[in-house]
């Protein structure tokens, strides 16, 4: 049943399963067409891949929003204790996305974000720091977004509101580090690594960010660190 309800949407698309076309097509891709289960075929991502470019933006895009709303999905029913199977149908979005653009900012953040939840630190530093890297190097060439929402219109995924949250989280994680620290240098290490952190929030997000159940606001994280 599920071959062919697969087989009724690629006819919608023009395209057949099973086949991958050499020259790259248009499958007139609409955003609300985009489901999970589709991602999940990788039939569906095998034709993406051979698709243009604005096809390709068209599914980044469409699947940012189901990204963001699977792990609310998650995150709203559940505060703590996390496991990796609470993101079984989370990560293989991920892995979708990344498989069409390696760099996408959407797909690397929210990975960061599901380390961070399952308190693999080393992991959520290595994902978040990624994005910090890519933002930088091809920051000039984007569109200042600073509305969180507009950010899952873009199919990249990089945002100033979304990089600024980022500088907030490893502004937080190493002022708290910092705290319980007791070896002096690497105390002062720890501290000023989220000093240098929380003046980047200012910078991609003046207004700062109100405290949370995950971090303390800009402003305490501010005033702490002085």
């Amino acid at each position: 049943m599920k071959n062919i309800t697969f087989c009724l949407i690629f006819l919608m698309f023009s395209c057949s399963v099973g086949s991958v076309a050499q020259n790259k097509r248009e499958m007139n891709l609409k955003p609300g067409q985009i489901s999970l289960s589709l991602i999940q075929n990788s039939d569906f991502l095998n034709s993406v891949l051979n698709t243009s470019q604005r096809e390709k933006d068209t599914v980044l895009a469409a699947s940012s929003k189901i990204l963001r709303d699977q792990i609310h999905s998650v995150t709203d029913k559940k505060h703590k204790d996390y496991v990796p199977d609470d993101f079984k149908d989370v990560i293989p979005i991920i892995d979708f996305m990344l498989a069409i653009d390696s760099l996408n900012g959407h797909a690397i953040y929210f990975k960061g974000e599901v380390y961070r939840l399952l308190n693999v630190e080393d992991r959520f530093l290595e994902f978040f720091k990624m994005y910090i890297k890519i933002e930088d190097s091809i920051g000039p060439q984007l569109k200042d977004v600073t509305n969180p929402r507009l950010c899952y219109d873009t199919a990249r995924g990089y945002c100033e509101h979304r990089t600024a949250w980022i500088y907030q989280l490893l502004a937080n994680y190493y002022y708290k580090k910092g705290t319980t620290e007791t070896d002096l240098k690497r105390r002062n290490d720890l501290l000023n690594a989220a000093r240098i952190y929380i003046q980047k929030v200012r910078i991609h997000f003046p207004n700062g960010f109100n405290s949370s159940s995950v971090t303390l606001s800009t402003i305490e994280l501010e005033n702490n660190l002085h």
